[in-house]
């Protein structure tokens, strides 16, 4: 039996973070991250609530603090491994 692997919300907002580093169209972000775009909307309405992501026109942003959690994350992940 093949056991499938999901990932947190988390690392999803890792990834879209990281994506979204240069301005992003919805599309590109979704596909990036293997996300649906139901799912993927969600983690981006979240991002943007939390003060992590910007809305600029038709693109998304990562600030300034969401930046600064991406660092964070990544060292949590190097932690975690050990």
């Amino acid at each position: 039996m093949n056991k499938r692997k999901y990932r947190s919300y988390r690392a999803i907002w890792y990834e879209i973070l990281l994506k979204c580093a240069k301005p992003q169209i919805m599309t590109r972000i979704v596909y990036g991250c293997n996300a649906n775009s139901k799912t993927g909307k969600q983690h981006l309405e979240d991002l943007i609530r939390m003060g992590f992501l910007r809305h600029v026109g038709n693109k998304f942003e990562t600030t300034l603090a969401g930046l600064k959690w991406t660092e964070i994350y990544k060292e949590l992940e190097l932690y975690e491994k050990i």
